[in-house]
């Protein structure tokens, strides 16, 4: 969303903007607004807020290539580096991906450090993936090799009960206050093939998307608890951890921030038929 070019504005707007509820508390000297009008000292008026957008790519991952022996170049605003392993046989792909070059894959088995990557999740605040803003979007593909059990795609969790795990059935996390090992559930896609997901929260809605259908959404939302500088980890549901790693490959990982990629969480969309543009 951006903000309109003239005529009102309000601080419940420019709440919005910043992925707020519109009644919470503003400060329009407050560092994130004054960031978003981009006047970090000094006079500030509503007017220096037309136009502007909060929203941005904070972790755009192609999975293509290595860089500097171990990482995945991130192409979002940040561009902090994907990490691999520090499981063995995390490599990137170059026979299987679903836009080349290539994909990462993991090995799976629930072996001692599993995680197939990490990016930084930055310091506090954690403002790169601060989940409990009112509005943002994971989507990536993934093809899966293992048909045992429930596996974890991707996760922001330092223990427990704080944090929250998108898995190939559905969505654990802190949510309202308290742990819960189904915010979404969903049915298992087919293994072999490529799966497009989308997980995005617009205010009180959370939503699930595969391959362009809804396949699950909540309008319950009051808060959504993030792991306070924890990286995002992918192939794991825990930093470091055994539990449910991922057997297959992961690509074009992308995380928006104080956007919905999908608005109104329509019950069908068009996934991408193309990687994602770079930020």
């Amino acid at each position: 969303m951006t903000l309109p070019l003239s005529g009102p504005m309000s601080a419940s707007m420019i709440n919005v903007e910043l992925g707020r509820a519109g009644t919470a508390p503003f400060d329009i000297n407050g560092t994130p607004e004054r960031t978003l009008a981009g006047v970090p000292s000094g006079t500030i008026k509503f007017s220096d807020f037309y136009g502007k957008s909060a929203s941005s790519v904070n972790l755009l991952l192609h999975m293509d290539a290595l860089v500097l022996t171990n990482q995945v170049q991130d192409y979002s605003t940040y561009a902090g580096n994907l990490t691999l392993g520090p499981q063995v046989g995390v490599v990137i792909s170059t026979s299987t991906f679903k836009f080349g070059p290539g994909s990462l894959f993991g090995p799976g088995g629930n072996l001692a450090n599993t995680d197939m990557g990490s990016v930084s999740a930055g310091i506090s605040p954690f403002p790169r993936f601060d989940m409990t803003v009112q509005t943002w979007t994971w989507e990536f593909w993934f093809n899966e090799s293992d048909a045992t059990s429930l596996r974890s795609l991707i996760c922001q969790r330092n223990n427990f009960t704080v944090g929250w795990v998108i898995t190939t059935e559905g969505i654990r996390a802190q949510i309202n206050g308290a742990w819960t090992e189904n915010a979404l559930t969903w049915g298992r896609p087919s293994f072999g093939a490529w799966h497009y997901i989308a997980v995005q929260r617009e205010g009180a809605t959370l939503t699930a998307y595969i391959d362009g259908n809804r396949v699950a959404t909540r309008s319950d939302i009051s808060s959504f608890t993030a792991a306070s500088g924890v990286p995002v980890f992918l192939g794991t549901a825990f930093n470091s951890g055994t539990e449910n790693a991922f057997k297959g490959f992961i690509d074009e990982v992308r995380f928006t921030k104080n956007k919905t990629v999908y608005p109104g969480s329509p019950a069908t969309i068009t996934p991408p038929s193309a990687p994602f543009p770079n930020s």
